[in-house]
């Protein structure tokens, strides 16, 4: 039966006036049938990128859905012709795309209007200062949404298949957050989100840029196509009495104030704080100084700042605390990307409510796993686990692993991911190249592609008489071989998947961590 946009209004505001409904769902396989003790679920037809939900109605019906939700067109040229339980009822709605996102902001009771929402975005640093945020905040209290999983302290944990999950999945998980006690949220916000309309019917209370470099061109097609689609997360996604936080040295960041303008996100781009390593601005880095294993000063980086006025007063910088606007500290993470990530993070969670004096409390114990993850069993060589994938963030990376002096060998593993943009690829494999002494090119999230054609990509450029580089596709033997290579005083950089608990392969998601295989191979080598 048809019904008119109506019925389906009535349940944007949290009922169907003549179906009782157990929950949402946009897969067949999610489908719980009608029972005793519950009501049954309602489908919705989404077309995504690669699929359609109109095209499994009739497998919908069979898995026991109590209604349906799809477009006009769909259910007059084929439901009508097919065969219906006529217990099921169908909902017409124009673009079942367009209300995708209000059907579970409902479902769960709005979630997001009870949570202060801060998101960070950028091709680089998004998962470090999320994860930052939260931890400056109080992991308890503040949720973590991102690469890494999905977060609150002790009370909630999920693995998380995208970097930004889609409404079904999203709204649960800030749903959850508000059950246990969470006042804000620290979410990752990736450009492909904003291309697929992840983000649709959302608006955050605070969003950072990290940097923008080119990245994602598989989905977005130019480097103009993926600026696009950052600037309109802040311009379309940043409530108008909202934070923009800004990387002034990143120079798409005045693109981004002018398109605020435009909406009037952020105050018409008033509500803006920056951070620079090269000008002034609300926090600017002065000076920084990098130590590993130093005697004095351990592993971490000292860092001098200096902070604006509005800054001082947005984070309550006490006079005990400093008595003008340069401010020293220590923080235990390494890099001079770190010291941006943390630059960022802080204004975030300031802009979220958070005080220098909590900012202090938590540095000592910052971490993010998987990010210059040192792992250290007592080994007379180094090994470092990180995220690193993109060519800014590898070649950063591998530059800051040559400043460390008394490194002897810098042997790099490295692969690509599937079903990414293939322009970069030969990139990433001369950069890692130049910048190692021995590379050992592997797999890494090959998803539907061949991991040897990956591989090809990667090693197009390079002399193929050279001895500094390998090809082992299977990412275990490949880390097996990189340790084993290792001698004392050398340094092996395990990069690409950080602490992520799986391998893609196909549609299939493997357990896998590059941290577990690494410390397993490490003492496989010191029993030797």
């Amino acid at each position: 039966m048809l019904v008119s946009d109506v019925l389906l209004n009535s349940f944007l505001q949290d009922r169907f006036d003549d179906i009782e409904i157990g929950g949402v769902v946009c897969s067949t396989k999610d489908i719980k049938p009608k029972t005793d003790d519950y009501a049954g679920d309602l489908f919705l037809c989404i077309k995504g990128a690669t699929v359609d939900r109109h095209e499994f109605i009739s497998q919908a019906i069979e898995s026991g859905a109590v209604g349906i939700v799809c477009s006009e067109k769909y259910y007059i040229d084929n439901v009508t012709s097919e065969p219906v339980n006529e217990l099921v009822k169908f909902y017409y709605v124009p673009d079942v795309g367009a209300i995708y996102a209000q059907v579970f902001q409902r479902l769960y009771s709005s979630p997001q209007n009870k949570l202060k929402m801060l998101a960070v975005t950028g091709t680089d640093g998004k998962t470090t200062t999320a994860t930052l945020v939260s931890e400056i905040l109080g992991q308890e209290k503040c949720g973590y949404i991102g690469t890494n999983g999905i977060d609150l302290g002790s009370k909630v944990h999920f693995e998380s298949f995208n970097t930004t999950p889609g409404p079904q999945e999203l709204y649960r998980y800030l749903a959850e957050f508000v059950k246990k006690g969470a006042t804000t949220c620290a979410m990752e916000a990736s450009s492909e989100a904003q291309y697929y309309n992840r983000f649709q019917n959302l608006q955050f209370n605070s969003l950072a840029l990290t940097n923008i470099t080119s990245e994602h061109l598989n989905t977005h097609g130019t480097v103009e196509n993926y600026v696009a689609a950052k600037t309109a997360i802040f311009s379309d996604h940043l409530k108008s009495d909202g934070w923009a936080i800004l990387n002034l040295d990143d120079i798409h960041s005045e693109g981004i104030i002018k398109a605020m303008q435009k909406t009037g996100a952020a105050k018409a781009g008033q509500n803006v704080l920056t951070y620079s390593t090269k000008q002034t601005a609300d926090l600017q880095v002065l000076d920084f100084s990098t130590y590993l294993n130093d005697s004095q000063f351990g592993t971490g980086t000292a860092i001098t700042l200096k902070m604006s006025k509005r800054f001082k007063v947005l984070a309550k910088v006490a006079d005990n605390q400093t008595d003008s606007e340069i401010i020293k500290f220590t923080s235990p993470l390494l890099g001079d990307f770190n010291v941006e990530n943390l630059m960022c993070a802080l204004l975030l969670a300031v802009s979220g409510g958070a005080t220098m004096k909590d900012f202090l409390k938590a540095l000592p114990k910052l971490n993010v796993a998987g990010r210059l993850d040192m792992l250290n069993l007592g080994q007379d060589f180094a090994v470092m686990v990180d995220y690193a994938h993109t060519p800014n963030g590898v070649e950063r990376l591998l530059r800051f692993a040559n400043q460390i002096s008394g490194v002897g060998r810098r042997i790099t593993v490295i692969g690509q991911a599937g079903e990414r943009d293939h322009g970069k690829r030969h990139i990433v494999g001369k950069i890692a190249s130049s910048n190692s002494d021995l590379v050992i090119f592997t797999e890494d999230d090959q998803k539907h592609e061949d991991v040897n054609q990956i591989i090809k990509n990667m090693t197009e450029d390079l002399d193929k008489n050279k001895d500094n580089w390998l090809e082992i596709p299977n990412r275990k033997l490949a880390i097996k071989k990189a340790i084993s290579e290792a001698n004392s005083g050398d340094l092996v950089m395990i990069l690409g998947k950080g602490a992520d608990p799986f391998n893609k392969v196909g549609d299939i998601k493997l357990p896998y961590c590059d941290i577990d295989v690494a410390i397993d191979e490490i003492k496989q080598k010191m029993k030797s």
